[in-house]
């Protein structure tokens, strides 16, 4: 029923929000409002079935390499990625400042994350900008009698960086021609913030398609998500917390309430022990009940999820 295909995409400008997963799903779910053709059922109907089965799951961009990926550095203690011998401790904690720099982690295409050393990168391909803008009174398009200077970050990827997104999602609900659609609209229009200034463009370059990862019992994850507690051993998973506070897009984004209400997920990276193995490679759920002006309203705290090895950790 699930397939999983990866979009790889070249960013033309600078970017003025992340490209996380469940950011990514908000902005591609506007696109099948405005256009119902790119799905194959009612919309009513994957809405109303999204909290236990989604349609469609986005991983957050990474970064794509020859033969692979970097992906954030798994959430886990410094010392999961050393191998100590008891003389080397003193070494090890002399040297756990560099490993702190090193936020990435090679990743082949095989999917299995391997936690060593070796495979830990420092280098990311983004620079951040920070650009001092000023408030435009909208009546007279001056900056008028109040000076109200503001600064806004702007993500710059180096030239040449291409960047995968993952994306899981059901056939019988979307066809991959679909999601291409949906994709090369969003890299025209931009994506996130500030893209009626010019921020957020992108071509799509390629779609691949890819067998479904073999799920074991430690497992990472591509985007924010919210386990739900059937899940997973809280006290054998690592997760860094991420608050997501939504704001609409579309008709609602000038309501007279834009803002949904905030969401405390794990970060992308997380690493959870699974209590069974799942049917498909995702976790999470779908959250409802999140906006006061759009009944219908729902975030993706979905994640799809790859296998880790290298992990003999059993609680603390």
């Amino acid at each position: 029923m699930y397939e999983l295909i990866e979009l790889v995409i070249r960013p033309e400008t600078a970017f003025g929000t992340p490209l996380k997963g469940d950011t990514i799903f908000g902005q591609f779910f506007w696109q099948i409002v405005y256009d119902n053709k790119l799905i194959k059922k009612d919309l009513n109907e994957l809405i109303d079935t999204y909290q236990e089965k989604p349609f469609i799951i986005f991983s957050s961009g990474v970064y794509k390499k020859e033969n692979g990926w970097l992906l954030p550095r798994p959430a886990l203690p410094l010392h999961f990625f050393e191998n100590i011998k008891e003389e080397d401790c003193f070494k090890a904690l002399s040297q756990r400042k560099e490993k702190k720099r090193k936020k990435f982690i090679k990743v082949k295409e095989d999917f299995l994350i391997d936690v060593k050393e070796e495979n830990l990168v420092e280098k990311g391909v983004i620079k951040i900008f920070r650009r001092v803008r000023n408030s435009i009174n909208r009546e007279t398009f001056t900056t008028g009698e109040d000076f109200a200077p503001y600064e806004v970050e702007e993500i710059w990827y180096e030239e040449g960086t291409r960047v995968a997104i993952f994306c899981l999602y059901n056939k019988e609900a979307i066809s991959e021609d679909s999601i291409k659609i949906g994709f090369e609209r969003i890299g025209k229009v931009g994506f996130g913030k500030d893209a009626s200034l010019g921020l957020g463009k992108f071509k799509v370059e390629d779609i691949k398609i890819h067998p479904l990862p073999e799920i074991k019992d430690y497992v990472y994850t591509l985007s924010p998500c919210l386990p739900k507690e059937s899940e997973i051993e809280l006290k054998n998973s690592f997760f860094n917390p991420f608050i997501r506070f939504g704001r609409h897009g579309g008709e609602f984004a000038v309501s007279r309430n834009p803002f949904k209400t905030p969401i405390i997920m794990a970060d992308e990276g997380a690493v959870f022990k699974l209590k069974e193995k799942p049917e498909n490679p995702f976790i999470g759920q779908g959250i409802k009940e999140i906006s006061k002006v759009c009944k219908k309203a729902i975030a993706q705290a979905f994640s799809i999820i790859f296998p880790i090895r290298g992990l003999s950790y059993e609680g603390v």
